[in-house]
């Protein structure tokens, strides 16, 4: 096996430029959510594993929402999940880019433009790693089938992607999983995602009367309702959660690497314990009104807020509910309008981790590697929720994703292949994972 991992990490630098090639093609072809439409795209991905000998399938959840399986190796033995989506966010001020959001321009040792590192660089590094290793037949006498599902839907929570095929029984089962994102940071080194907190989106909305504007006194200004309980709301924060012994032990083995963080961009260390272990409140949207001369009957909020693993979505909202009760039921209602629930992987003695820890080390031995505990969702939620051991490793900066001049280092692209590879490679070929 040394001498065919030998040669198939060769052929990854021999075959730099058409990797960098494949990242700025999957760029080019625009996939925003919303709308969230993948056609083109899957597609093209489609096109290009089929030109390798690679079946695929497609599968649509909904017009437009559609996800390509592919499959290589023998069907027995092992199963490895490669996960990546192809849907990004739109590109925001466009003022505000350096390059045009959709170029997939090559500059100064990046590829360029909106998807670069969420996640379309994590796609191509899938793609390639099963086009080299089909090249190679370097599957061959190895007992073990890779998965691969490349699918839409992910920045809207991921139902009609991921959680879609899992839940139709497309995808079955796995011995482990990875999910593609970005975790490699010029600063910090290679990072691996153990764990992400939950989101739950809420409206809070605020009820009163109108009156004109120069006799306040005859109506009952929702706005000012609103602003009264927002801070009230915001203390929420500051609750002390029980969180189980293990999210605990988890939290603590990522917070290294916030502590980094915190020195490099002047956030105060006592922050981070709380940061971590408490939720996040975020208000994010205001709205009401009718007229400048008009006293609102009407105010509404949304609170975007980020839930620790171990903490279930139905007690968070209840510490919402509990609160708008005390400021006077009639006068308020409150909304759920979505959510994800928090997802941890199993610990130390986690196969994901494992396998991409022992392939980092194997390929770059000087390797400087943390665990990340992230305060976004992914689609590894899916396959933790069915007890598939589940990381996030890949190229691409977590610090650029959904930021105008979104790029991805071509270096980090070429490194998370051969990683992808090498991990591949010695977990088919081992007896115990």
């Amino acid at each position: 096996m040394s001498e065919t991992w030998k040669k198939v990490l060769e052929t990854v630098d021999k075959e730099k430029e058409k990797i960098v090639d494949l990242v700025s093609q999957l760029i080019r072809i625009p996939s925003t959510n919303p709308p969230g439409d993948t056609r083109e795209v899957a597609g093209y991905i489609s096109d290009y594993l089929n030109n390798l000998g690679i079946k695929t399938q497609k599968y649509e959840s909904k017009p437009g929402l559609v996800s390509i399986i592919a499959k290589v190796g023998r069907g027995k033995g092992k199963k490895i999940l490669l996960n990546g989506h192809v849907d990004v966010v739109p590109i925001g001020d466009a003022t505000s880019w350096m390059v045009e959001p959709f170029s997939g321009k090559v500059y100064e040792g990046h590829i360029w433009g909106r998807g670069a590192s969420d996640m379309k660089g994590g796609v191509a590094a899938i793609l390639s790693t099963l086009s080299i290793l089909q090249s190679h037949d370097a599957l061959d006498g190895l007992q073990g089938t890779l998965e691969c599902s490349i699918v839409p839907d992910e920045e809207t929570d991921g139902y009609l992607g991921t959680g879609w095929l899992i839940d139709k029984g497309v995808i079955k089962e796995g011995d482990l999983a990875i999910v593609a994102e970005g975790t490699i940071s010029p600063l910090f080194g290679y990072g691996i995602c153990i764990m992400e907190k939950g989101g739950l989106t809420l409206k809070l909305k605020s009820k009163g009367a109108e009156a004109h504007g120069g006799m306040p006194f005859l109506g009952d200004n929702a706005i000012e309702k609103l602003m009264r309980v927002l801070p009230k709301i915001k203390t929420l924060e500051n609750r002390d959660l029980k969180l189980p012994p293990k999210v605990v032990k988890l939290i603590d083995k990522t917070k290294p690497l916030y502590q980094e963080v915190g020195k490099l961009i002047g956030f105060p260390e006592e922050k981070i314990e709380s940061f971590l272990k408490q939720l996040l409140v975020n208000i994010t949207r205001i709205s009401g009104g009718v007229a400048d001369n008009v006293i609102p009957a009407e105010a509404s909020a949304i609170m975007d807020v980020r839930i620790p693993p171990g903490i279930a979505i139905s007690e968070v909202y209840n510490l919402f509910s509990e609160l708008i009760v005390e400021e006077g039921e009639g006068n308020f209602t409150l909304e759920q309008l979505s959510y994800w629930d928090p997802s941890i992987e199993k610990g130390e003695d986690s196969p994901a981790a494992k396998l991409v820890e022992k392939a980092i080390v194997k390929v770059d031995p000087s390797a400087k590697i943390y665990h990340v505990y992230s305060s976004g969702g992914s689609d590894a939620k899916f396959f933790r929720a069915r007890g598939i051991p589940t990381v996030l490793f890949g190229p691409g900066q977590p610090e650029l994703a959904h930021s105008a001049n979104e790029r991805i280092p071509i270096q980090d692209l070429v490194n998370a292949v051969k990683i992808y590879i090498t991990g591949i490679l010695d977990y088919l070929a081992s007896d115990d994972g």
